[in-house]
């Protein structure tokens, strides 16, 4: 095997153990080659497997990621439940103020009412 090749494999399994993303283009320009040289037949094989088996741990572990604790679905809703019932006394708020501002409203209204009768006699 050419000194170039072995270059090619020994930056592949480098970056493969530090968790570098993997393309053909990185890994040629990583081992100072060309990129012709990196779909060579012998190494092409080896590229993709590497490609193909970081792709599938990165999906597993985006996967795994999703599991979320019981004690943080536990703590969302504690802070869900807060939350809504700070949103309902503010509710509770607005309308007790638009009963007030209703019944102002009925009152302005008599006494233009009675203004308005009272201007008359």
């Amino acid at each position: 095997m050419n000194r170039k090749r072995a270059r090619v494999l020994k930056t592949l399994n480098e970056m493969t153990v530090t968790g570098e993303k993997i393309t053909f283009l990185r890994l040629a320009r990583t081992a100072r080659v060309s990129n012709w040289l990196v779909y060579a037949e012998g190494l092409r094989e080896h590229i993709e497997e590497a490609i193909k088996k970081q792709s599938g741990a990165a999906q597993r572990e985006a996967e795994a990621g999703s599991d979320v604790s019981t004690e943080s679905l536990a703590a969302d809703l504690e802070l869900a439940t807060a939350e809504l019932r700070i949103l309902r006394a503010e509710r509770d708020q607005l309308k007790a103020a638009m009963s007030r501002l209703r019944e102002t409203e009925a009152e302005r209204d008599q006494l233009r009412e009675l203004l308005k009768e009272t201007g008359r006699n």
